[in-house]
């Protein structure tokens, strides 16, 4: 069997067929929750021998070599064969695991002042819901190169990404830029950006990284700025958030 073979388009049909395993499969599940990234699990960790994955409803795993992607496989149960004879899995490729049904939580800071020419055109502190649409351009943009894939680590690095689009949309806003002297017609305009801000004006700016924007919100503490809702609805900020947030977790997803 060609590693080709169990290669599949995205998104994924339905649940694959059990095949038949050997009998002395090394069987391996990722439990669901565990992580939005599970792995990376090393194929040469199992020598000659055959690994049976079993991946639920909303997982997919990445089967890459060297940073290139050689199998995409969705739920099911998926056989292995490791080794270095013809058919089998080459021992240096490794397997990832991605939780697509669960959107990474992720936060900012207020922005530096020096983003903007006046301090009423900051971008105010938030979080955001994302979401893993493509897992391929996903590993490409965040995996590929990676040592280790710890969530912790993603999910700042994604929310830096969504803080620096975020920013770029409301200086665009502004026509010409940064200003020396900014008008109140300046403001007037970060503010209507702000407010009428929804998920989907992020994705011109995320598809290329795999991702979408699933809901947004801002600083409960930011005046005059109103939390965007997810793309389904509007959200209202929640004032028992304990750090003065509304979290993406409280809003109906899409």
């Amino acid at each position: 069997m060609r590693v080709s073979q169990l290669a599949t388009a995205f998104p994924g049909p339905e649940p694959a067929p059990a095949p038949a395993a050997d009998e002395d499969a090394v069987r391996w599940y990722f439990v669901p929750g565990a992580g939005v990234v599970q792995g990376p699990l090393e194929m040469a960790s199992f020598g000659d021998r055959s690994l049976l994955v079993t991946l639920e409803p909303g997982q997919v795993g990445l089967l890459a070599r060297a940073g290139e992607i050689r199998a995409v496989l969705h739920a099911g149960e998926h056989l292995l064969r490791v080794g270095s004879g013809p058919g089998r899995i080459d021992p240096a490729a490794r397997l990832i695991v991605l939780e697509t049904g669960r959107p990474l939580a992720v936060s900012w800071d207020e922005s530096p002042r020096s983003d903007f020419a006046d301090p009423a055109h900051s971008l105010p502190g938030g979080s955001a819901a994302i979401a893993i649409v493509d897992p391929v351009r996903f590993h490409g943009a965040f995996l590929r190169n990676a040592e280790t894939c710890g969530e912790p680590f993603l999910t700042r690095l994604i929310g830096t990404l969504v803080q620096a689009h975020l920013t770029g949309i409301l200086a665009a806003a502004l026509g010409s830029g940064r200003r020396a002297s900014p008008s109140p017609a300046d403001a007037a305009a970060v503010r209507e950006r702000l407010t009428h801000l929804a998920p989907t004006d992020l994705d011109a700016g995320l598809e290329g990284y795999g991702i979408a924007c699933t809901a947004l919100a801002w600083s409960a503490a930011a005046p005059g700025r109103a939390p965007a809702g997810t793309r389904a609805t509007a959200g209202e900020a929640d004032p028992s958030a304990a750090d003065g947030l509304h979290h993406p977790d409280a809003l109906v997803p899409a």
